[in-house]
């Protein structure tokens, strides 16, 4: 568009110029003694106005010139920040493909312990039910025998033992369990 604008321009000078330069032949070849003044006056116009239009045209040359430069930079520095966007969207997928990654084995982690909590949730219960027919059968001993009840004493100090350990094993698996999820949610809010 600024080309042809140029090229338009440079065609317009051209055209002037040679029509100046026909009327200033023309009247070169017609002096008299009498009339040379006149003309000089008038060819003198000619080229004047010939020279104006150059510096006219040299101007929007140069104006050009310099938007041109201008664009050149930009379409440079354009260039500069395409590159800067590929790389930071590459490290970007890097980045997504990554957490993508951890998500996957912490949701495989978090079936493991789900899979693990039922395990021993069936243990606690079978444990439980053991626990119960220890009782009855420490309350069975200690209705027939005095030393048989010395026994049962044993029974049920095993039997409690074995529940504030089974007590301590849930309180560490559900603090563990809790840290997990924690960890999940923060992974996953920062999808």
């Amino acid at each position: 568009m600024v080309g042809n604008y140029v090229l338009q321009m440079a065609k317009d000078v051209k055209d002037e110029a040679e029509r100046h330069w026909i009327s200033i032949n023309n009247y070169n070849r017609n002096l008299d003694v009498i009339e040379r003044d006149e003309e000089k006056i008038v060819i003198n116009r000619s080229i004047e106005s010939i020279m104006l239009t150059r510096r006219r045209l040299k101007t929007v040359i140069n104006k050009i010139m310099e938007e041109s430069k201008a664009v050149a930079e930009l379409l440079i520095e354009l260039g500069e920040e395409k590159r800067r966007s590929a790389e930071y969207e590459q490290k970007c997928e890097e980045d997504l493909d990554n957490l993508i990654k951890e998500r996957k084995e912490l949701q495989e982690k978090s079936e493991e312990l789900d899979l693990m909590l039922q395990i021993v949730l069936e243990l606690v219960m079978n444990e439980n039910g053991a626990v119960d027919r220890c009782e009855d059968d420490s309350k069975i001993l200690n209705a027939s025998d005095d030393d048989d009840f010395e026994q049962g004493v044993g029974v049920v100090s095993t039997t409690k033992y074995r529940k504030k350990l089974l007590c301590i094993f849930f309180v560490f698996l559900f603090l563990t369990l809790c840290a997990v999820i924690f960890y999940i949610s923060i992974i996953l809010l920062k999808f």
